[in-house]
């Protein structure tokens, strides 16, 4: 039972890790039921902050106690920014703000490491062919909490060159392409995110090794629900892929990820496909529900992964398995899982009652020892079942 409890330690830290993030003093969306309390806000022009003394028209003294916020402000403009911060080295909160602008809402672009949170702000309707709701550039350990990013004309949340990022509860529905995008955000956490009816994909992972998505919901969106590309070593715990038009998720060039405790169904095409470039995937404790209108397998798999846990005889449930004792999966590599579950398998059954005390949303400190245990320990995994 040793990789079955090394697994469990993985699934724990992701959980944990996703609890990091929780506490703050304002808290203005229901997770359960997706509403939200109305926001009173005051008009305001575009802000363009540069350097460290353009906060200070704004409260606080800029340290991690004290960051300068900036809340409360309907900003509604034609200029392509609605918040635009860079070059800065002062902590500062981004909070409880309604943005329209033409290219992106907020932007946030080469600051110091750990400086800046966004919490709880709408940013919606960037009309730009590129317009996106909330951009975050060069700039690592970046966090957002509880924002929607909604109907903009390109992305929901785009990632670049940004490590470490956490990106909870956010909600990123009906955008022109992408709910979110991550290029080269490596070791970041998605966790909780709804990215609902985009054009493209839901969530688009590329060049992002190191990811962890935990409890995120992917549906009906036009292409992929999950779309990954040279995406190594990422975890993907209890995420939801359901009626999206293509894939559930769709991987290229992506090896050594760890898949379970996931829900695919009804995803039109196929629930989870393996491009011929991707290997050394581990695909077990999912639920595959009525995916595809093949009647040879609801996933495809053309590299070469493993279908089920070896050791302790884990595959996944199925529910096209009928009689058989093992599933075939459709595909070059003719991979099977030989070990297909009866019921089907439940996260948070599995895990059982789990205390986790709040921890600062800022403390990026125990959020990076997070990560790197996270990673040490799927190498590890993978190395004690060779």
């Amino acid at each position: 039972m040793k990789s079955y409890s090394l697994q469990k330690r993985i699934i724990l830290s992701l959980l944990v890790f996703s609890c990091l993030i929780i506490n703050s003093k304002i808290i203005t969306r229901d997770s359960a039921n997706q509403t939200y309390i109305e926001q009173t806000y005051i008009d305001h022009e575009p802000i363009i902050i540069t350097s460290d003394a353009d906060f200070s028209v704004f409260s606080g003294s800029g340290t991690l106690e004290d960051p300068h916020v900036i809340e409360g402000l309907n900003i509604t403009t034609s200029e392509k920014y609605g918040i635009f911060v860079s070059l800065t080295t002062k902590h500062f909160v981004i909070r409880d703000c309604y943005i329209d602008a033409t290219n992106a809402g907020i932007t946030i672009e080469m600051i110091a490491e750990g400086t800046g949170v966004l919490i709880n702000n709408i940013c919606t309707r960037n009309e730009n062919s590129n317009g996106v709701g909330i951009q975050i550039a060069f700039s690592n350990k970046v966090g957002l909490r509880d924002n929607i990013c909604n109907d903009n004309e390109a992305h929901g949340i785009l990632l670049f060159f940004s490590y470490y990022t956490i990106l909870y509860r956010n909600t990123c529905n009906n955008n022109g392409m992408n709910g979110i995008v991550a290029a080269f955000a490596n070791n970041s956490l998605f966790s909780d995110n709804v990215c609902n009816n985009n054009g493209w994909e839901g969530l688009y992972l590329a060049g992002s090794a190191g990811s962890n998505l935990v409890s995120n919901i992917f549906s009906n969106n036009r292409e992929y629900g999950i779309r990954m590309e040279y995406t190594d070593n990422s975890a993907l715990v209890n995420n939801t892929l359901e009626d999206n038009k293509a894939c559930g998720i769709y991987a290229w060039k992506t090896d050594g990820c760890l898949f379970n405790y996931n829900w695919f169904i009804s995803n039109y095409y196929i629930a989870l496909y393996f491009n011929s470039s991707c290997a050394n995937n581990r695909v077990f404790l999912n639920n595959f529900i009525e995916n595809g209108f093949s009647d040879n397998s609801q996933a495809v798999d053309e590299g070469n992964n493993a279908w089920y846990e070896k050791i302790d005889e884990m595959g996944n449930y199925w529910s096209d398995l009928g009689n058989m004792d093992f599933y075939q999966i459709e595909g070059k590599s003719k991979s099977e899982d030989k070990f297909p579950l009866k019921e089907t398998c439940n996260f948070m059954e599995e895990m059982g009652d789990i205390s986790v005390k709040e921890a600062n949303f800022l403390s990026f400190f125990m959020i990076f020892i997070t990560l790197t245990f996270i990673t040490l320990s799927i190498y590890r995994q993978k190395r004690d079942l060779r």
